[in-house]
């Protein structure tokens, strides 16, 4: 999943916001930028931690700023471009995309948020690959 624009909410937001997101297989993390010129900048990204007790989940104040853990991925039942993210404390991000983009989007932000801990996540991404 090297990324995709599409509009994004996060709980603080008035109205949802055209984004670049990415999810970065090796960290297990979601990333989110004004836009794709924007990644090569990692520390500008804002992230939210798919993955809370990953082994290799240290030193990630490098990639930028955290947001949150996934707790739930969810689809709204009726609308086929949108997805949401919680988190634990009650925060939340919604994600607006192509319907084609939805079920691939899901698939992998759920098997990575329900995923036991990997020692090189890295080597099993292709499975996680719809």
């Amino acid at each position: 999943f090297d990324g995709e624009t599409m509009k994004k909410k996060f709980t603080t937001d008035f109205l949802a916001k055209e984004a670049f997101v990415w999810i970065n297989l090796c960290t297990r993390t979601l990333h989110w930028v004004k836009n794709q010129a924007e990644r090569s900048q990692p520390r500008r990204s804002k992230y939210l931690l798919l993955k809370p007790n990953a082994t290799h989940s240290q030193n990630l104040h490098v990639l930028g700023e955290q947001k949150g853990e996934v707790r739930s991925v969810m689809r709204i039942p009726g609308d086929a471009s949108c997805i949401v993210l919680s988190t634990g404390g009650g925060d939340y991000l919604e994600l607006q995309l192509p319907p084609a983009s939805v079920r691939n989007w899901v698939t992998v932000l759920r098997r990575l948020a329900l995923a036991g801990p990997a020692t090189s996540p890295c080597k099993t991404a292709a499975a996680l690959r719809p």
